[in-house]
């Protein structure tokens, strides 16, 4: 068996490099999270959820507490499930309450505790 001999100054030098490279790659990772974050706000500013005002904002938010990016979609994901009771157009259409406000049925009950909160 032949014997090599390295110097120790290059071993040195060897973990040194893998030390910098491995702190490359961890920013770099870093950096692929926060792009994602981006791209995700984008894409909920983009379908109507985030207000572009707000975008720089929520990019901040959520690359702070990623969890909280998965949290908000979840509730978009639920909220556009399915299950909507439609959008307010205006509150002053006659038509509107005079089909709403006629009985005293659950519709009838929440179309005029809705009507008293955007009033109110």
């Amino acid at each position: 068996m032949t014997k090599i001999s390295i110097e120790s100054s290059l071993i040195k030098e060897a973990l040194v490099e893998l030390e910098l490279k491995d702190q490359a790659l961890s920013k770099l990772a870093a950096y692929e999270q926060e792009l994602d974050v981006v791209y995700r706000v984008l894409d909920l500013v983009q379908s109507g959820h985030i207000d572009p005002m707000d975008m720089m904002d929520k990019i901040a938010e959520f690359v702070e507490t990623p969890e909280a990016l998965m949290i908000f979609k979840k509730a978009v994901e639920l909220r556009s499930g399915g299950g909507s009771l439609g959008r307010l157009t205006e509150d002053s259409s006659e038509e509107i309450s005079k089909i709403a406000g006629y009985g005293d049925t659950a519709e009838v009950r929440l179309y005029s505790t809705l009507t008293d909160i955007i009033k109110g």
